[in-house]
């Protein structure tokens, strides 16, 4: 089905269902070619696209079930934002490796349990990359967090680098 419109389209599902309720992805191109995808949403309710985005309503990004061992950032699922527990020891998370096509994505830790300053939550990249520079970065404050955001410099290549912490 080709749909065409000089003003836009509007797609609505139930509000209960979402985007399931569609039944098959959908998939917005710049061009009637089909050549640039603009927006896709499949039916599990992901959205992906290659310009801008504007919600008129909330934005969520999964927060991860709470974290009490070391981890990995990529391994634990479609999280951004990491709750951490180390009360018990420190704990590592370990970010995965940027690419061009990773470049402004953001991962948040967070000390959730109030113990950072005496068990640190480490934050590392992925093989040779850094961290502003650093080969990790800790949260040593009691209820603590820490963003990175994915960055490529021509200083220093692929990585991350710090950008909000608590």
């Amino acid at each position: 089905v080709t749909l065409s419109s000089s003003a836009g389209v509007e797609f609505v599902a139930s509000t209960s269902d979402g985007v399931a309720a569609f039944g098959c992805p959908i998939t917005v191109f710049a061009d009637q070619g089909g050549s640039e995808s603009v927006i896709s949403l499949a039916k599990s309710g992901d959205i992906s696209g290659s310009g801008n985005l504007t919600a008129k309503g909330k934005v969520t990004f999964g927060v991860s079930p709470e974290q009490t061992t070391n981890f990995s950032a990529s391994a634990v699922g479609s999280f951004r934002t990491f709750v951490v527990n180390s009360t018990g020891s420190v704990i590592t998370g370990t970010l995965p490796g940027v690419t061009q096509a990773d470049v402004g994505l953001m991962y948040t830790f967070k000390d959730i349990a109030g113990s950072g300053s005496t068990n640190n939550v480490v934050v590392e990249p992925s093989g040779s990359q850094k961290i502003d520079g650093a080969t990790a970065a800790k949260i040593q404050t009691d209820y603590g967090a820490l963003t990175v955001t994915a960055f490529s410099s021509s200083m220093g290549g692929f990585g991350w680098g710090i950008t909000s912490t608590t």
